[in-house]
């Protein structure tokens, strides 16, 4: 595999529909939370980034919090593509949905939680980057398939605007 720095852009949903998620991973992005950091490659049906090293410990514990509160709208929901904060109230941990999730990750979805009409905040989706994905897929396969738990590092995030 190719070890030249590869990219996936990430679009957030309407500022006005997940103001709360956004903002915060916009303060992790600019703070540099999950910068030298892992996509952690476990499950099939999503890759995991972590603000943490290869001993699981956080990166930047001041930064690193999770979200006060859990942020779900109806019209971001967890399909493929699309980027979510892991848990209740969620993060900091983040998620690439692989698959249409929103049945496992939105409303109802996860019987763990006490409230559990809540879901994963689901806050932007990837518009480029494809290749990368499809790679990430195929190293999840390979976790699973062994049972293995590997890693991709992120050597960093940053904010764009598109034009």
């Amino acid at each position: 595999m190719n070890n030249k720095p590869r990219s996936i852009v990430m679009e957030t949903a309407p500022i006005d529909q997940m103001p709360h998620a956004i903002r915060t991973f916009m303060d992790f992005v600019q703070n540099h939370v999950f910068d030298d950091t892992l996509f952690i490659h476990k499950v099939e049906h999503v890759v995991l980034a972590a603000p943490i090293d290869l001993d699981g410990n956080l990166k930047n514990r001041e930064m690193s919090k999770s979200l006060l509160f859990p942020e779900y709208s109806e019209k971001f929901p967890h399909v493929e593509h699309t980027v979510g904060f892991q848990g209740r109230p969620g993060g900091p941990q983040i998620y690439i949905n692989l698959d249409d999730n929103s049945h496992d990750h939105g409303p109802g979805g996860q019987k763990q939680y006490d409230l559990v009409e809540e879901a994963d905040p689901c806050f932007a989706k990837v518009i480029s980057g494809f290749d990368v994905l499809k790679d990430m897929i195929s190293i999840n396969e390979k976790a699973t398939e062994k049972n293995e738990v590997h890693y991709t590092k992120i050597e960093y995030m940053k904010l764009v605007t598109l034009k």
